[in-house]
């Protein structure tokens, strides 16, 4: 029976040595261009599994047993640093990050707008790829000219300041047609006047859809 005391005793004095030993460090990290707190960065200790964040003021405390730890600072956008750590010195004081500068590859986002034409109400008219491809058009008035009830009479030449008509409105001027190329208007043009100046190349188009009716109305007074 005694040797079962004794034996609870020394566990419990081991214990308390152990919780005894550990250093406590404090410290503040900041970014290193306007010394402004960096809250929620990650203190962890090196070969452990435990560390801590900063508050909303960029303070931190951290508690270990080692006596050779060494902590890695991290945030997200800045660049690493590594701090050895000694019990004699506990208050890390300011520890400054630097932005890091990351270089990325170029980028190209390209999407083609969907067909919207069952959100419409009216007569509807589209030229597909396929059929594009089929008349290996020279302008884009060529290719107007295939869309029923569509007339289109350019003013200087193959589609040099196209003006258009839809159900026989004005030929020479499109007052009342909008055009748009994904989506965004390329016409009037400037000076108010209402031929359209801005005429899409036709080897980049891939599909020509036109509407007519009431709901066109959403996109402007201009094509009633």
């Amino acid at each position: 029976m005694k040797s079962k005391q004794l034996l609870l005793v020394s566990t419990l004095i081991v214990w308390c040595n152990s919780a005894w030993a550990q250093t406590h460090y404090s410290g503040k990290i900041v970014d290193a261009q306007d010394n402004q707190p960096l809250i929620g960065a990650l203190i962890q200790v090196q070969t452990a599994e435990h560390g801590t964040t900063t508050d909303d003021h960029g303070n931190f405390t951290l508690s270990t047993a080692q006596a050779d730890a060494s902590i890695v600072i991290q945030y997200l956008g800045y660049d690493e640093v590594a701090l050895a750590l000694s019990p004699e010195k506990t208050n890390l004081g300011v520890i400054a990050l630097h932005r890091a500068n990351t270089t990325l590859d170029e980028v190209i986002v390209s999407a083609s707008p969907n067909n919207f034409k069952g959100q419409f109400k009216g007569s509807n008219f589209r030229i597909n790829p396929l059929t594009l491809k089929k008349i290996n058009p020279l302008s884009t008035e060529e290719v107007l000219r295939t869309v029923p009830g569509v007339n289109i009479v350019g003013d200087m030449g193959l589609s040099n300041r196209p003006n258009i008509s839809i159900r026989g409105s004005w030929g020479r001027r499109s007052k009342k047609v909008l055009l748009m190329e994904d989506g965004t208007p390329s016409a009037p043009a400037p000076y108010i006047a209402p031929g359209a100046y801005y005429n899409p190349v036709s080897d980049r188009l891939t599909s020509i859809e036109v509407y007519k009716g009431a709901d066109m109305l959403r996109f402007g007074p201009n094509n009633m």
